[in-house]
């Protein structure tokens, strides 16, 4: 049977942040368990040997400091990780840089790049780019040929982006140029109608100004 161990009131346990208070009675285990007050200000019962064999140091507030100076969050310093901005950039990060994700194909491999600066830091991409303005904002490069950088990204909803896509062709209508997403805006035609037309060999005149049929409910 294991002794009791005495111990006076504001004994402090070299090595860990636990100061004893006074005995409390056995564990399952026959062990004695005393309270100890912890330097962060909880107070704790504990095992009295596994205290003095500094296999408890603590009521737990180191561990959970321990684990927030090894996440992400700490170690990148910014405060950001998890937010919409973050996840963005690891995003952009990885499809232009990660052989293995799935996007590559698209971009890395294809020579669109991030810039050196935002790559290393996160907090360099947010300062310039800013807060996303809302929900459906996402990340846009000005010219589609140019990777990730300063220069060439804004913020941008998917309205704007449709602008700014490779697909996007300029037609002339009446010594008049436009790209032809804002011709389809002018007409009232959707977009994708006026694509499917001109595939099929519409001209543009015609793929603009013929209204889409009404199917008949039945």
């Amino acid at each position: 049977m294991p002794q009791k161990v005495y111990y006076s009131e504001g004994k402090k346990f070299e090595g860990t942040k636990l100061t004893f208070v006074k005995e409390t009675k056995k564990n399952e285990s026959n062990k004695w368990m005393a309270l100890f007050k912890c330097d962060c200000g909880q107070d704790v019962e504990l095992c009295i040997a596994s205290v003095k064999s500094l296999n408890t140091s603590s009521c737990g507030c180191h561990r959970r400091e321990t684990a927030v100076k090894n996440s992400s969050y700490e170690r990148n310093g910014h405060g950001k990780t998890g937010t919409t901005e973050y996840v963005i950039w690891k995003s952009i990060k990885q499809r232009t840089s990660n052989p293995n994700n799935t996007s590559y194909r698209l971009y890395g491999a294809r020579g669109i790049t991030m810039s050196k600066e935002w790559s290393d830091s996160f907090e360099a991409f947010y300062k310039d780019m800013g807060p996303r303005p809302t929900s459906s904002h996402s990340v846009e490069r000005k010219d589609n040929s140019v990777g990730y950088e300063k220069s060439n990204c804004r913020w941008a909803t998917p309205k704007e982006q449709a602008r700014n896509r490779s697909s996007n062709k300029y037609l002339e209508i009446n010594n008049v140029i436009k790209i032809l997403i804002v011709w389809c805006e002018e007409y009232g035609i959707p977009h994708k109608v006026v694509l499917s037309r001109l595939k099929y060999g519409w001209d543009i005149e015609k793929a603009l100004n013929t209204p889409i049929r009404q199917k008949v409910k039945k």
